[in-house]
């Protein structure tokens, strides 16, 4: 319930996605609003094979749900997933980024201008 009330009124989605802001960017913005409301949250990366472009979204440590992962640029929540395996939505298991998961990081810090991402 707590997540779901921070993301009803944190509005990091409704920011415009472009080249210089991207998944990094909406990312660490949830991250830092979160933060703001002493809701513990931070970045995860996914590599996918044969793609040099991965994805960052935000996990929530939850009471009753255990780790749960954010989309920030829409509020979905996403399937825990595996390497090997593709990154999905929740609501609809249909949707799925497009690739199979190569390495998954978590825990990691992105730089907002360049958009590298390492673990911590």
């Amino acid at each position: 319930m707590e997540l779901q009330s921070f993301l009803s009124k944190d509005h990091t989605n409704w920011n415009e996605y472009t080249e210089e802001y991207n998944c990094v960017n909406y990312a660490m913005d949830l991250v830092a609003n979160a933060s703001e409301q002493d809701i513990h949250a931070w970045l995860v990366a996914v590599d996918f094979k044969d793609d040099e472009i991965g994805h960052v979204f935000v996990a929530f440590e939850t009471t009753n749900k255990g780790i749960v992962w954010i989309e920030p640029q829409s509020d979905y929540a996403l399937l825990k997933t595996d390497v090997g395996k593709p990154l999905c939505h929740v609501a609809d298991t249909s949707y799925c980024m497009p690739g199979i998961i190569s390495k998954i990081r978590d825990d990691i810090e992105c730089n907002p201008i360049t958009h590298d991402c390492r673990e911590k």
